[in-house]
């Protein structure tokens, strides 16, 4: 995914060591990058997509981290409310908040771990903008900032987080 690419150059430019899960081409599945994740050893995962429903009005920024009836990720919510308030603010678009999962990246992760829905394919104008390289790349400057606040150890700002 392209705001991936982007994601990674600026991280670089940061001085960080990101990887990315998935080589042009290829499609591991979600399992598959949690194990390559906690192969690596990484600090944490940002698992990036988009979203589409049959309701073309739905706008937003979403984001995941790993939560069932026996626990939650405390620090893959923080990350995941980091991505979410980030986007909403530099992207003017909706923030969907937070919410826990179970999906195999976020369950079988061992570091934090937060999947964020950049925006609705379905939805005419945000469809539109996901097209734009500008706009994806404020998506990419965005989550460069979420994730440097929450390797800062700061609090998400303002509002609810789940």
């Amino acid at each position: 995914m392209d705001v991936g690419r982007r994601l990674v150059a600026q991280l670089l430019a940061l001085g960080a060591v990101p990887l990315l899960s998935r080589a042009p081409g290829a499609t591991p599945s979600a399992a598959q990058r949690a194990a390559f994740a906690n192969e690596a050893d990484v600090a944490c995962i940002v698992s990036l997509r988009c979203s589409g429903l049959d309701q073309p009005s739905a706008r937003g920024v979403a984001g995941y981290y790993f939560g069932s009836r026996r626990g939650a990720s405390e620090r893959g919510r923080v990350l995941a409310t980091h991505a979410v308030r980030s986007l909403a603010r530099r992207l003017d678009t909706p923030d969907c908040r937070v919410h826990p999962s179970t999906t195999a990246v976020l369950r079988e992760s061992r570091p934090p771990a937060a999947v964020v829905e950049l925006g609705f394919l379905s939805n005419p104008e945000e469809g539109a903008a996901l097209a734009d390289p500008a706009y994806r790349q404020r998506a990419a400057g965005a989550l460069a900032e979420a994730v440097q606040d929450w390797f800062a150890g700061e609090t998400p700002a303002g509002g609810r987080t789940a």
